[in-house]
This record gives structure tokens, sequence and C-alpha cells, in this order.
């Protein structure tokens, strides 16, 4: 750095806290609009004359986005710096989250939606860089707090989106807190060093780009999250539909995966750090998170069947972080080419997120039973792209 600090004292800076507390307050209300389509769904598809692939495409919307930004963005992040160019995307997102007031249609809460996910796609793709910066080793540490704030912010939008007067005004008074939130990062987040000089913008993808260890993490990260998020949305209808689960008691039931994933969040990159091995637990939590997938639904209404979903909750959620702050482990990419890596990984995954629900669902059509099965099982194969990553460094994040 410019004041002559070497690494050291950076990992000792407390300011690190600072751009972990302003990246975790973006995603929280990012999070925590996009759910309040889930919470709201009575009230917007009475208002709107919704169907249910319309309703569910309000709530991928934001997903979308990321599949075409996160590229990009990341790129831009390696050139310019994540400070700048978040803070553009975080104003499109505040201005869409405003724009979903008083929407007349269908389409025009669809676009708003879809540019709600321009913070997200970005964020997320500069945050390995911005980690493997400030927090050095303990980068998946961060990542894993930051993943515990998504989770909190999709849980309090559940749980508070109805305690509004009118649906406009559950739209509103959040996007109040988003454009505070969008100020903030705005004015206290920082690089930690100048953004580098003299590199065309496709030398920074070209690199993330050759990197078999970068796909890699992409499609292992892409498997996780698509095998995850599409059980955790079918747990509570598939409890209505094969044990009989009045939807609050089904509700609250899937409520426990939500409390899990929150813990497992924090608890893997912990794990993955205080035991040396990252390679070695990500295998291990892989392949012990799909038979917790597949025994808390075979055993279900079972003795601790709680303690199952906990489980479950947590294992699922435990690689992610770690799997996410990865790239800037490996040699090739360090953290001058994360924000690409972050972008790859981010586009993959999603798009992987996207499709692999919809062939499970075409194979187990009305059988939920079947579908979770196969989730359960996908969510394991994960493992075979984790055994293939080289032996990422000790100390990751360096140049």
């Amino acid at each position: 750095m410019s004041d002559g600090k070497d690494g050291s004292d950076r990992r000792l800076s407390a300011y690190r806290w600072v751009i972990l507390l302003v990246a975790c307050a973006l995603i929280f209300m990012t999070n925590y609009l996009q759910f309040q389509v889930s919470s709201l769904a009575p009230l917007i598809v009475v208002r709107f004359g919704l169907d249910s692939v319309e309703l569910s495409s309000l709530l991928l919307a934001p997903l979308l986005s990321g599949v075409f930004l996160s590229i990009p963005g990341g790129v831009l992040c390696d050139r310019f710096g994540p400070r700048v160019v978040v803070a553009v995307a975080t104003a499109v997102s505040v201005a869409a989250g405003f724009a979903r007031v008083g929407a007349g249609d269908y389409s025009s809460l669809f676009c708003a939606m879809l540019l709600l996910g321009c913070c997200p796609a970005v964020l997320q793709a500069s945050l390995i860089k911005l980690f493997c910066i400030w927090f050095k080793g303990a980068s998946n540490l961060a990542m894993g707090l930051y993943f515990a704030s998504a989770s909190v912010g999709i849980a309090c939008a559940q749980a508070t989106s109805n305690l509004f007067p009118t649906m406009d005004a559950a739209f509103f008074a959040p996007s109040v807190l988003f454009l505070l939130c969008g100020v903030a990062w705005a004015l206290f987040a920082r690089e930690g060093e100048a953004p580098p000089e003299g590199e065309r913008i496709v030398r920074y993808l070209k690199t993330a780009a050759t990197s078999k260890n970068v796909w890699l993490i992409a499609l292992a990260v892409g498997l996780g999250m698509a095998t995850s998020t599409a059980y955790m949305g079918l747990f509570p209808q598939a409890l209505y539909e094969v044990h009989g689960l009045d939807p609050e008691a089904a509700g609250v039931t899937a409520a426990v995966l939500s409390l899990g994933s929150i813990a497992g969040s924090v608890l893997g990159p912990l794990a993955c750090r205080r035991l040396g091995s990252v390679k070695g637990m990500l295998v291990a939590i892989v392949l012990l998170g799909g038979v917790a997938k597949l025994v808390s639904w075979m055993l279900f209404g079972g003795e601790g069947v709680w303690v199952l979903l906990l489980v479950n909750g947590a294992l699922g959620s435990a690689a992610g972080p770690v799997l996410e702050a990865l790239p800037g482990a490996f040699p090739e990419i360090g953290h001058k080419y994360a924000g690409s890596a972050g972008g790859l990984v981010g586009s993959v995954s999603l798009a992987i997120s996207y499709a692999l629900p919809l062939a499970v669902s075409g194979v187990a059509g009305a059988d939920y039973s079947l579908n979770l099965v196969l989730e359960s099982l996908c969510f394991a194969v994960a493992v075979v792209p984790i055994v293939l990553l080289s032996k990422p460094r000790e100390t990751p994040c360096t140049r």
C-alpha cells in the first residue's frame, strides 16, 4: 500500500469491520425487498391477477439479472475498484425499490424486480476482491457473515412485511432504509488499495475464464445453490401435500431450515479455518449435507426431526461462503483478478440455479418425495468438482 503498511497491518485493521458492515447492510436490504414478494404474495396475486408462474417470476427476477450482470460487474470492479461500481449498481436497485410503489401492472413490477438485482449481482462479485484485501486469510469468515446477513434479510421479510398497513407502504419504507444503506456504502466503502493501471478490461476476464479452478468452483456453487434453494422452497408444499400438515404448521417447520442455514453460513467457514484442510472439509460438508437432506425428508415425523432439519439447513449453507471466497486462494487469481472470478462464479452458478430445478421438476413431476430425493442427490454431486480443485493456498488472497 502507499502508506507502507504490510499485509499483516491491513489484516489487523479495524476498518475491515466497516467494510463488512456496509456490505451486510446492502445484502440484508436487497434480500428483504426481494422476499417481500413471497410474504405479500396473496395481496400481489389479487392486485395484479397473477398465476403461480408469474408470481415465481417476480421472486426470481433479481437472480435473473445476476446471470447477465455478474461477469461485467466483476470485471469492472477489478478495473475501476468496487466502491464506485457497486455504488452505481446500488443506485439503480434503490430506484427500482421505489418504482415498485404504485406499480400499475405485472410488467412494471417485473421490471422493477429485475433491476433490483443489480446491486446484489455486482456486490457479490466484488466482495471476493474486497474481503481478500481486507480480511486476507479470514476472507471466508467474512463471506460467511455476509451470507448469514442475507438469510436474516429473508427471515425478516417473511416476518414483518405483512405488518405494514398497505402493500405500497410495505414497499416504500424498506426502500428508504435501502437508500440510507446505499449512501453508507458510498461514504464508507474503501478498496484498501488503488485500482490497478495499464491492463485492458478483457485481460481480467480472460485470466478468470482460463482458470479451471474458477469453473469448478462455479459448478460446485451452482449445484449447492440450486438444490438448497429448490429444497427449501418446495419443503413447505411437500409437507402439506405428502404429510398433511396445514400451511401454517408447514411454514413454521420449514423455517427451521432457514435457522440452520444462518448458523451454517457462520460455522462452515470457521470449521474450515480451524481444521486446516479446506478441500477435505468441503468434501465432508457436501456429502453429509446430501445425506442430511435425504434423511430429514425420508424420516420426517420421527423423533429428533427438528435436529435433523437444523443440521440439514446448516450443512446446506456451510460450503457456500467458503467456495465463494476460494478463487482468491489460487495463485492464478489472487485478489487482483478476484472480482472477475467472482463475476464468472456468480453468472454460472445463477444459471445453474435456474436450469437444474426445472430439470428435476420435469423428471419428478408432481411427486414431491421424488423431487426432494433428487435434489438431495444433486447436492451431493457437488463433491465431484470440489475433489477436482487444485490445492488452494494455505493463506488465501495473495497476489
